[in-house]
């Protein structure tokens, strides 16, 4: 995209809420820099940088958050127009962070030596504004109509219903199809995710009462919505209620993101293994069935993580009922993985490909 003589430029940040220890201001202010560098004076700011890394890559220190701002700054200077998109504000799990990343920001909307409105801002957030003094503020959520097409489209989902007699009835009764969507639109409050966890509530339903009686009793609240999930979870049968809980309990407590070959690994090891058991390696497709909605996967990264942070919260507050000894077990599996054989022989290499070390890659967790 190009817009004057210099260009215009389109970066994006999105906040995760695992990722705590990356998302300090400094981390997210410095990705906008190879976003950003596009515009004329290239030269002059890689220079910039290499002079940073130059003071920095030694020592093996990190640059500070005025060293980035100046970069940021320089950058911004050589270009028309500047977009940056900032997702998920929320997630930034620090209230200071973000005030402090904000701020940075901030700065950049009037760069000194240019007019207003060269930088323009767009910041989601479930958070209320308490950063900025002259904004515009959107409220942004779907339509009854748009929650209702999103209904309407997984119930038409071939194997939505595990039973096969309910995906005849609701394919067949009109009626009750549209009771289901109604009700679900009537009691999501304008969520997506609320739509998609009442949804998960009827899949394992096996008569048309159960499904009116569970339609009349939907819960109005995450926290219930969340609690209702676990529910299910533990009226499964049993070694699918042992996988759930182990797979909520390993997303819950990682210290960062899990891919879905780490988390598969992870649930595969036990107590008394002497040796990595490929054959109870679980499928990523099974691991998530069991776990009733609450976890997805993201198909690009292949990152495995709770269907929303809030759920990351419901699980805060209630882990110590529901996993009184999780952090010890979780422990034991990294020191059984740690005191495998194949560990004995070399350290654990995830990254080289070639022939000889064939064996290294195979160690995911």
């Amino acid at each position: 995209m190009t817009i004057g003589e210099r260009g215009a430029a389109l970066a994006c940040i999105y906040c995760e809420y695992k990722e705590h220890d990356a998302q300090t201001p400094t981390n997210p202010l410095a990705s906008l820099w190879p976003q950003l560098n596009i515009g004329e004076g290239q030269d002059a700011q890689l220079s910039l940088a290499e002079n940073l890394y130059a003071a920095h890559g030694k020592a093996g220190t990190r640059p500070s958050l005025p060293e980035i701002q100046t970069l940021i700054q320089a950058t911004v200077r050589n270009l028309d127009e500047v977009y940056i998109l900032v997702d998920g504000l929320d997630e930034c799990p620090s209230a200071k962070d973000r005030h402090t990343f904000i701020d940075s920001l901030d700065q950049l909307l009037i760069p000194p030596g240019r007019q207003e409105g060269r930088v323009h801002l767009l910041i989601t957030s479930r958070l209320r504004n308490d950063m900025f003094q002259a904004v515009t503020e959107v409220l942004i959520r779907p339509s009854c109509s748009e929650i209702e097409n999103l209904v309407r489209t997984a119930l038409a989902k071939p194997g939505f219903f595990q039973s096969p007699q309910m995906r005849s009835k609701v394919t067949e009764t009109l009626d009750l199809k549209n009771t289901i969507v109604g009700s679900i639109a009537f009691n999501a409050a304008g969520m997506f995710l609320a739509a998609r966890l009442h949804l998960n509530s009827l899949e394992s339903l096996t008569n048309v009462s159960e499904i009116r009686h569970a339609l009349q009793t939907l819960p109005e609240s995450l926290d219930k919505l969340y609690g209702d999930a676990w529910a299910r979870i533990l009226d499964q049968e049993h070694n699918l209620e042992l996988l759930a809980q182990q797979t909520v309990s390993w997303l819950f407590l990682a210290e960062r993101q899990l891919r879905t070959h780490e988390l598969c690994h992870a649930l595969a090891v036990q107590p008394e293994d002497g040796k990595f058991d490929f054959e109870r390696l679980i499928a990523i497709e099974d691991i998530v069935r069991a776990c009733k909605g609450l976890i997805t996967v993201d198909k690009h990264s292949q990152i495995v993580r709770f269907v929303h942070s809030t759920a990351q919260q419901f699980f805060l507050r209630v882990h110590p009922q529901l996993f009184p000894k999780a952090q010890t077990k979780l422990a034991v599996t990294c020191v059984t993985y740690l005191n495998l054989d194949f560990f004995r022989v070399a350290p654990c290499d995830f990254v080289s490909l070639r022939a000889a070390d064939a064996r290294r890659v195979k160690q995911r967790f």
